[in-house]
């Protein structure tokens, strides 16, 4: 429904398999220059949206699946726009 208005004005929604890409990812990691993908690059209890890498505890390795519980790390939103 959206996409036929969208077309109307030149537009058009790309959708993306995240979770295909995930599926991938947790299948190889490596290949995708990931090492760990069940540890959170933010420390226990603090949420991407809140995390820095000042933070202490904050893990800098761009190899981590995860941010925090739920988010991409940096490295994994790196493949995404890709």
């Amino acid at each position: 429904m959206e996409e036929k208005g969208l077309e109307q004005h030149g537009g058009n929604i790309a959708r993306a398999d995240i979770n295909g890409l995930f599926k991938e990812i947790l299948a190889n990691p490596q290949a995708f220059g990931l090492t760990n993908t069940v540890g959170m690059a933010c420390p226990p209890g603090v949420s991407a949206s809140a995390c820095s890498s000042a933070m202490p505890g904050f893990n800098a390795s761009q190899d981590y699946l995860f941010a925090d519980h739920l988010h991409p790390g940096p490295q994994v939103h790196t493949i995404i726009a890709q």
